[in-house]
């Protein structure tokens, strides 16, 4: 996976409770395959991973006259090419009885992930063959299966003549390998990336930026607003959208063009939180620390190059500090967040009213962030002390 995240700056949120000082926001960091900055700190690569299932159809001969197509007639021990010769509920896979490499029909496995799935080895895949995509673009080594035609292939696939092997035996034969003539196409959100059969979840770095690009789906069973840990940000292993929104306490989450790419008004499509990852993603939208109820998890600001906002969102903690404790930097704080009150810098969170604010914090004040751009401001609700 071509993944460089060399410089995950996070939003370092630096602010000054008004009317007494101009709010500032701050935050800068480097380091490779990490970035830190006044409002926390992420790392990580992650591996793309696919899914998908190969169809067709087969030709048979009817009992006395005629001939149609339909699905494959091959019974179980029958010589096979593809999972179209045999019958629907058989698979062709390989088979090496007496150190001969062969393809039969057979009862399917049960297990491991279909043609086209990402994979590390043959274990993952339920034909029991994962093919080597080293220096391919779009994609790791992807599961595989017979094949007589390209279109027993997946989309990301081309079926060619490869050499195999096998506990007992091995030999060449027709399967399924990754594409090396896929180009890296950039995407905003998955419909980009639809007709190649892939998802919009690559991060490649463009210039110090880390760009989507059209990627495979992850092998993990989480799906958007599920939770994920590891890999940052790209992690197929627990996210089947292959994007995870955090290294600790994430939640598996998509790229997206609108809040209506989002599933419902509880998210919204905004910045993923680094400034070196300008693409839009979906996060639970929040107002306030209430509206975020995991106990890892806070109301932060993010910001949308886009949109060129800043806006709120559920994120996993950056710091350990949590509101009214007097801090450094704001990346010690839970939220990310920290008020300069007349030389006292203590983290804070967002709110609505007063109500919203915790013990010691007993106004809900507005202060002035710089937009993304750099060019002007927008008001921010934020709790701060007497």
């Amino acid at each position: 996976m071509r993944v460089s995240l060399f410089a995950l700056s996070t939003l370092a949120l630096l602010v000054s409770a008004c009317p007494r000082v101009t709010a500032v926001g701050e935050g800068e960091g480097e380091g490779e395959g990490e970035g830190e900055g006044e409002g926390g700190e992420g790392e990580g690569e992650g591996e793309g991973e696919g899914e998908g299932e190969g169809e067709g159809e087969g030709e048979g001969e009817g009992e006395g006259e005629g001939e149609g197509e339909g699905d494959g007639t091959g019974e179980v021990g029958a010589a096979c090419d593809a999972d179209d010769d045999c019958l629907p509920t058989l698979d062709c896979a390989f088979d090496t009885t007496g150190g001969v490499l062969t393809t039969i029909c057979q009862a399917p496995s049960g297990a491991g992930l279909p043609p086209g799935s990402p994979c590390d080895d043959p274990d993952d895949c339920d034909h029991g063959l994962c093919m080597s995509a080293d220096g391919l673009a779009n994609g790791a080594s992807q599961c595989s299966a017979p094949c007589a035609n390209d279109g027993d292939c997946e989309a990301t696939q081309s079926c060619e003549s490869s050499s195999i092997s096998f506990d007992g035996g091995g030999g060449v034969a027709d399967v399924c390998v990754p594409r090396g003539d896929l180009d890296d196409v950039p995407c905003n959100e998955d419909g980009d990336c639809a007709s190649a059969g892939q998802v919009c979840n690559e991060l490649i770095d463009q210039g110090g930026q880390l760009e989507l690009f059209c990627g495979v789906a992850g092998s993990g069973t989480g799906q958007l607003g599920d939770t994920c840990a590891g890999p940052f940000f790209e992690n197929g292993d627990d996210c089947a959208t292959g994007l995870c929104d955090g290294d600790v306490a994430g939640i598996c989450t998509i790229a997206c063009d609108a809040d209506d790419d989002c599933g419902g008004s509880a998210r919204i499509c905004t910045g993923s939180g680094y400034t070196n990852i300008p693409g839009t993603f979906c996060a639970p939208s929040c107002a306030r620390e209430a509206d975020c109820p995991e106990a890892t998890r806070s109301c932060q600001l993010r910001r949308d190059y886009v949109a060129n906002a800043i806006e709120p969102a559920c994120n996993e903690h950056r710091g350990t500090e949590p509101a009214n404790t007097v801090v450094s930097t704001a990346g010690e704080c839970q939220t990310n967040f920290a008020i300069n009150d007349d030389g006292v810098r203590y983290c804070t969170e967002l709110c609505v009213d007063a109500s919203d604010c915790p013990a010691g914090l007993t106004r809900c004040t507005t202060v002035s962030m710089n937009r993304p751009s750099g060019a002007g401001t927008q008001p921010i609700s934020a709790c701060a002390r007497p």
